[in-house]
């Protein structure tokens, strides 16, 4: 009781009350200069256990001290076991937080979590052991040889769950995939999204959540999209009728593949002969994508644009024929068919001002030799600095205008402008020669009336002083978009070459016109 006395007594309590609580408030203000970097995230609890064993310990010794009584010595390895306990785990967490967080990543180096794990779990046995052994002075040999029984029952038990932890540390070792590397296992494809002790899961592109145990994943036949590069080849088949040429056809589906963004143009995408079938010549495409991701959607891109692609050149995809139908066909009804369609093309060609110079009977013979080609939404229609060789009138959908002023630069093009129905471009590249000034894209299915050169000549030779007229309405309809044409000037073409005089010597020249410039 005495003693007690002397140890709450005023003199003996309030220099170690003192002590321990600047003990506890430096800690504190460690801990906070400390958090804004979260190098003690998720070590608050034992850094708080560690700071209140050692502001008690602190406050036991100054009070027993000064009452002149010594310290329980069970009570100060108890003290000094969690202390070391708690503070080692903090000081393990601050080292793993500067070696791996900083240094490593700095140098471009990535520790799998797998890893870490095992590094915690290795340094937390570590530490238990050291304080059973040189704290609370417990050997270590009675340990080991009270808990190998209970060791092999735990591991008969646990055999599945080590196997596929074993697994995991060899995944880790050879490093077949990464977390976000695509993969193949079996039949299923799809992105890795965490790897962990036990298994590996997986998504696939149709939205799949698949587990593959470790132990699993380490027999199976694996193949990584994402190795050794992100670039991957993929490969289709198309069927095209025996009547066209098989370079004609290639020529046709390797532009489609490179018009595509996501088509890498090297290595450069091939078209080779894969078999001859009962109707017709099946093709092989390969194109290289810049990565595995959404490749269903990119292959449907593919498959999509060469369609437009073929339809346009006139090529025919075949049909399998069951029936065969016999059909009389009517000469009369063939032609009045086709005097239809031409009386439509020159409604179409009529709408255009610039074609205002032509009497009825040249829009007719113009509207005879006009193709009509097919666009789908995202594939481009012209290229800025390509050849002007044909003049383009959109019959139906939308196209967008796009200007770039410093090529090359990786810098995205200037969109100036929105095409739709009766819209046109391409009138001065037609008629003099000059190249592309921007590249149109389509934004929708788009039908367009294509009027190349060579249709364009026979009129001109055959009514020479349509020229006039034609360089008289291709001058207005300059100086009407002259804001627009301000910063655009023909290569190597003074400003004054866009009048009159000008345009129809330039159109002269290019159809080869005699006469007087």
């Amino acid at each position: 009781m005495d003693d007690l006395l002397r140890l709450m007594s005023p003199a003996n309590l309030l220099p170690p009350l003192l002590y321990a609580l600047a003990a506890g408030a430096g800690l504190l203000l460690v801990f906070r200069l400390l958090r804004p970097y979260h190098t003690l995230r998720g070590l608050a609890f034992p850094y708080a256990l560690g700071a209140v064993t050692l502001a008690l310990a602190v406050f036991l010794s100054a009070n027993l001290g000064a009452a002149g009584m010594p310290m329980d010595p069970r009570l100060q390895h108890a003290l000094l076991a969690v202390l070391l306990f708690a503070w080692g785990f903090v000081g393990f967490g601050l080292a793993e937080n500067l070696l791996f967080e900083r240094m490593m990543k700095r140098g471009g180096m990535s520790v799998p979590r797998l890893v870490r794990d095992i590094a915690r779990a290795v340094a937390l046995v570590v530490a238990v052991l050291a304080t059973l052994q040189f704290v609370l002075e417990i050997p270590l040999s009675s340990i080991v040889i009270s808990s190998t029984i209970l060791s092999a029952v735990i591991g008969l038990a646990l055999q599945d769950l080590l196997k596929n932890v074993i697994a995991g540390v060899a995944l880790q070792i050879e490093r077949p995939f990464e977390v976000g590397h695509w993969i193949r296992v079996g039949q299923d494809t799809g992105k890795v999204v965490e790897m962990s002790w036990r298994a590996t899961r997986v998504i696939t592109v149709d939205g799949n959540y698949i587990i593959y145990p470790n132990a699993t994943l380490s027999q199976a036949d694996l193949v990584n999209f994402s190795l050794p590069q992100p670039l991957q080849a993929m490969h289709v088949q198309i069927a095209v009728g025996y009547t066209h040429p098989p370079n004609a056809v290639k020529r046709v589906l390797v532009e489609a593949m490179l018009s595509l963004p996501d088509v890498s143009p090297e290595p450069r995408p091939s078209v080779k002969v894969w078999a001859y079938g009962d109707y017709g010549v099946t093709y092989d495409l390969k194109f290289w994508l810049h990565s595995y991701d959404r490749h269903p959607e990119k292959r449907d891109t593919v498959m999509t644009a060469a369609w437009y692609a073929l339809h346009r050149a006139g090529i025919e995809l075949p049909l399998p024929i069951r029936q065969v139908y016999l059909h009389q066909v009517d000469p009369l009804a063939e032609a009045e068919q086709r005097q239809q369609r031409v009386a439509r093309v020159a409604a179409d060609l009529r709408r255009v001002d610039l074609l205002d110079a032509l009497d009825d009977t040249e829009v007719r013979a113009l509207a005879e030799r006009v193709q009509v080609r097919l666009y789908a939404a995202g594939e481009t229609l012209v290229r800025q600095g390509g050849p002007g060789d044909t003049f383009c009138i959109l019959r139906s959908g939308r196209v967008r205008v796009d200007v770039d002023d410093a090529p090359g630069d990786g810098a995205a093009p200037l969109t100036v402008n929105h095409l739709g129905p009766g819209d046109f471009f391409g009138e001065l590249g037609l008629l003099t020669g000059a190249p592309r000034a921007a590249t149109v894209v389509a934004e929708e299915d788009s039908e367009v009336l294509v009027v190349a050169r060579e249709d364009f000549a026979p009129l001109l030779h055959a009514n020479p002083e349509l020229a006039e007229r034609l360089g008289e309405l291709l001058a207005l309809r300059l100086r009407m978009n002259e804001a627009l044409l301000a910063n655009r000037k023909l290569p190597d073409a003074p400003p004054e070459e866009l009048s009159r005089r000008s345009l129809v010597g330039r159109i002269r020249q290019l159809f080869g016109l005699g006469g007087r410039d």
